[in-house]
């Protein structure tokens, strides 16, 4: 029986016949910045990319078109976005509400300078190593709550310290640093350990900064429920950031 059902498939299965030397030929930096190591030390993908993001830039290449981005491709990408935010996780999202940034740390920053009182930050932790750097850089006083063992479903997880970081804000924190899936565990928050931060967040009047960058690369049937779509209140206080670098591999471009 031919099991080819595509190009995609096609592209899948040369993924599967990579080597380690085919991927240290690539000449990427998971691969070749400690040679002789297991690619881990960044996150990038060592499976394809899909065809159709192929054929994109293919197009540009063939065209010439790499000057600056335009306006109307800013408005498409926004338009483009909020319908996968609808599609994917029932979330309505206004286009002229999405903006456009070179990568997740610069979201982080204009949240820090733009949408946040000068005060502590709250990092649950284990978390993105470079959030501490940057923090430190904007003169930011970090208060690390590290996150507490839980079950999901039978299944060991981890969930939020929602009592350490009400004391946090309480005590004059403005904003809280949301990872969602969290880089590096493989936690996926649910409904239930998300919606006691709302109230939380709204008595004390801090915000959130929801790194979801991870989100389009959910396993084990779980739901990634974005922090800002859980009610007008979260929205309200909340900056999200999302990215196709992780979910279709394409962090260089982008």
């Amino acid at each position: 029986m031919d099991t080819d059902t595509g190009p995609f498939a096609r592209s899948f299965a040369a993924t599967e016949a990579l080597t380690v030397d085919d991927l240290r030929a690539r000449g990427c930096s998971r691969w070749t910045t400690f040679p002789g190591c297991i690619g881990t030390s960044v996150a990038e993908s060592d499976f394809g990319t899909a065809p159709a993001v192929l054929d994109a830039v293919r197009s540009r290449v063939d065209n010439l078109d790499l000057g600056y981005t335009t306006v109307a491709r800013k408005l498409d990408l926004a338009e483009s976005t909020t319908r996968f935010l609808t599609d994917r996780y029932g979330w309505a999202v206004n286009p002229a509400q999405v903006g456009v940034l070179p990568e997740v740390l610069s979201s982080l920053e204009v949240t820090l300078e733009h949408f946040s009182r000068p005060a502590p930050v709250i990092v649950p932790t284990p978390t993105y190593m470079p959030f501490f750097h940057l923090l430190r850089d904007h003169g930011r006083e970090i208060i690390e709550v590290p996150m507490l063992p839980g079950t999901v479903d039978e299944r060991s997880t981890r969930t939020l310290d929602h009592g350490r970081i009400g004391d946090a804000l309480r005590n004059g924190a403005s904003l809280l640093i949301l990872v969602n899936p969290v880089n590096p565990t493989d936690t996926v928050f649910t409904r239930d350990q998300l919606e006691p931060l709302v109230g939380i967040v709204d008595r004390y009047g801090g915000r959130v900064w929801a790194d979801e960058v991870h989100a389009p690369l959910i396993y084990d049937r779980r739901r990634h429920v974005p922090y800002a779509s859980l009610s007008e209140t979260a929205a309200a206080h909340t900056v999200t950031a999302t990215s196709a670098s992780k979910g279709w591999n394409i962090p260089g471009p982008t």
